[in-house]
């Protein structure tokens, strides 16, 4: 299922550009109660999550099993990695979103 969209097998929206600096202070911001910059980093992390959806909805997954976690889940798990790594504060967003997201689910998740 990853392999597929890291090898551009979806055909998934292009999500918005955003630094990383402007993404986790949009992320921080919004978990302190900023309900319109919990909307822009929810949205953002988001769009980043479907480009690792293949095309025509769920494939079968090697793994044992496949974790249902929620879209609070998702937002955490990247706030999570982000605090714990250095990434160049300039740079776009969306690869450490998909790192991120494949170091927190590897096999994949099914959101509820």
């Amino acid at each position: 299922m990853i392999l597929l969209a890291l090898l551009g097998a979806v055909t998934a929206p292009t999500p918005p550009s955003i630094t990383f600096q402007d993404l986790n202070a949009a992320c921080i911001s919004g978990i302190n109660g900023n309900e319109q910059q919990m909307q822009e980093c929810t949205s953002v992390i988001k769009a980043h999550a479907r480009a690792l959806e293949p095309e025509g909805g769920s494939e079968e997954s090697t793994c044992m099993s496949v974790p249902q976690v929620s879209s609070d889940e998702i937002i955490w798990s990247y706030i999570d990695w982000a605090g714990a790594h250095d990434y160049p504060k300039d740079a776009d967003a969306g690869p450490s979103v998909l790192t991120a997201l494949l170091d927190a689910y590897p096999c994949g998740w099914v959101e509820i």
